[in-house]
């Protein structure tokens, strides 16, 4: 990039050159709400990619294609993780106490949710109360 490029950001010569690089050194993923978002980016950190950057008010995020040549293989194989999840979160199971949706379950087997097991007095299953 030359000395003259570097202009007045209202300057369109300027803001092609940004566009042009963001095009081809970076892929955007954007969601519908801030969660999605989150999730996405929680998917991402825990594949050891950091080198995000948050866009579209949390909407959105950018990953670049230098550092992650295979961008487009992370974003799809997150879109069937994301239908696994939807899936594994749908075979939820009722907490033994308050009655709400869960997937943990204690050693004896019956369900807790994690806001019931914060609550308890001693480490003991409400239901049966063997050790949790």
């Amino acid at each position: 990039m030359s000395d003259d490029m570097i202009k007045d950001e209202n300057d369109e010569e300027f803001n092609q050159y940004i566009d042009d690089f963001h095009n081809h050194h970076v892929i955007y993923k954007h969601f519908s709400n801030i969660n999605e978002c989150k999730e996405f980016l929680d998917y991402l950190h825990n594949l050891n990619i950091k080198t995000t950057n948050i866009c579209c008010g949390g909407y959105g995020c950018g990953i670049s294609k230098t550092l992650f040549p295979n961008v487009d293989n992370i974003i799809s194989d997150y879109a069937g993780y994301k239908t696994k999840y939807n899936e594994d979160s749908a075979k939820m199971i009722e907490c033994c106490v308050c009655y709400e949706n869960t997937r943990r379950v204690t050693l004896c087997g019956h369900a807790l949710c994690e806001s019931c097991v914060t609550q308890l007095q001693k480490q003991y299953c409400p239901y049966c109360r063997q050790n949790i």
